[in-house]
């Protein structure tokens, strides 16, 4: 099993709407003016998903979106780099939950590895940011919806610590970044165990596509000013495509 008890993860939920993907934006600008440590992150899985997104969205969809969300943090677990996420398994379970009914076996998962998480922050939907980005919906009501199931869902899980956001408010973001800044200076790497995050991912996810996912929707700010060897075991199996990502953001594995 993949160790998931040290909180590296800083996650962003809220209803599509919400302005995550922007707030997420400006954060990297922030980080690199701080020249912290480096920063995974993490874009929205959905974005990414083969099968339909939307209020008539394919069967397959929500598993997907779900199965890939846990793979991507293992890996930003298992890298033990601070990491901020544009979602996380809490508010995709929001809408899995809305499309599909409650899921005993992904609530038992959630709960398994809420430790994962540092911090969550909330973002209030507001109709005023929906955008037609081809993936989610900009209907206001479907949006309340949601960011009403997701708080259902964090009443539900009840991570350690939870933050209301509000981007609109001057010096709103200021507990995001300092939790940021402050997890980066203290940051712990461990050993990338490939093979513990292929025997935990969930089949409805083809864990052989997680490298070009990683490659697609994850990034290191700041790249580190010096390589950075994360010292994992060859009998792992990493993916050359992984190698080459890792390689390509100065964090190579080492005797590889």
């Amino acid at each position: 099993m993949l160790d998931d008890s040290l909180a590296n993860i800083v996650a962003i939920v809220g209803a599509h709407g919400a302005g995550k993907t922007t707030l997420i934006e400006k954060m990297k600008t922030v980080l690199l003016t701080e020249r912290r440590a480096p920063v995974l992150f993490v874009g929205e899985v959905a974005r990414h998903c083969p099968y339909k997104v939307g209020l008539d969205p394919d069967p397959r969809t929500q598993p997907w979106i779900m199965a890939a969300q846990d793979a991507v943090e293992r890996f930003a677990a298992a890298l033990g780099l601070t990491a901020l996420l544009d979602r996380c398994l809490l508010d995709q379970y929001a809408y899995f939950s809305y499309w599909m009914g409650e899921s005993r076996t992904w609530e038992a998962h959630i709960a398994a590895t809420l430790s994962r998480y540092a911090a969550v922050f909330l973002l209030p939907g507001r109709a005023a940011f929906l955008r037609d980005d081809g993936k989610r919906p900009v209907d206001s009501k479907f949006q309340d919806a949601i960011a009403e199931r997701l708080r259902d869902v964090l009443a539900q899980f009840q991570p350690a610590k939870l933050e209301d956001l509000d981007v609109l408010r001057e010096g709103g973001t200021q507990q995001l970044e300092s939790t940021i800044v402050g997890l980066s200076t203290a940051e712990s790497r461990r050993t990338l165990r490939w093979q513990s995050i292929e025997d935990a991912t969930d089949a409805a996810f083809d864990v052989s596509t997680l490298p070009d996912l990683i490659a697609r929707i994850v990034t290191v700010v700041p790249p580190p000013g010096a390589r950075t060897n994360l010292c994992p075991e060859l009998a792992d199996r990493i993916p050359e495509r992984l190698v080459s990502w890792l390689d390509q953001n100065g964090l190579s594995p080492r005797d590889r």
